[in-house]
């Protein structure tokens, strides 16, 4: 049992620690930072680094986030949807619509 914890903390500072590298990269944040903190099982970790590039509009990023769709935290797969709605390219709005047709996301109303 404390190996496993042990193992889950380990993994648990090593997603912080990646976290921290992304946010201080700025726009700058490579795709291997970005796709090592979205697949570390603690969700917290998704979110923050989700919310942290959601901005950049960047192309490279169009195949990340049509991943993040699919992530288990319905703010993510937000942010992912939000994100590639603001890089507007031929392939972030076929990932978008697919989704979106095929269930994956939800409409939201304000």
């Amino acid at each position: 049992m404390e190996n496993l914890e042990t193992e889950q903390r380990r993994v648990r500072e090593l997603g912080f620690q990646k976290l921290n590298e992304l946010e201080s990269a700025g726009k700058d944040v490579s795709v291997e930072l970005l796709l090592k903190c979205l697949s570390n099982p603690y969700q917290y970790i998704h979110i923050r680094a989700i919310e942290s590039v959601k901005d950049y509009e960047r192309e490279d990023f169009t195949i990340i986030y049509g991943v993040a769709l699919n992530d288990k935290c319905d703010s993510v797969v937000a942010e992912a949807a939000a994100a590639l709605a603001k890089i507007n390219s031929d392939k972030a709005l076929e990932i978008l619509t697919n989704a979106f047709f095929e269930g994956d996301i939800e409409p939201v109303c304000n």
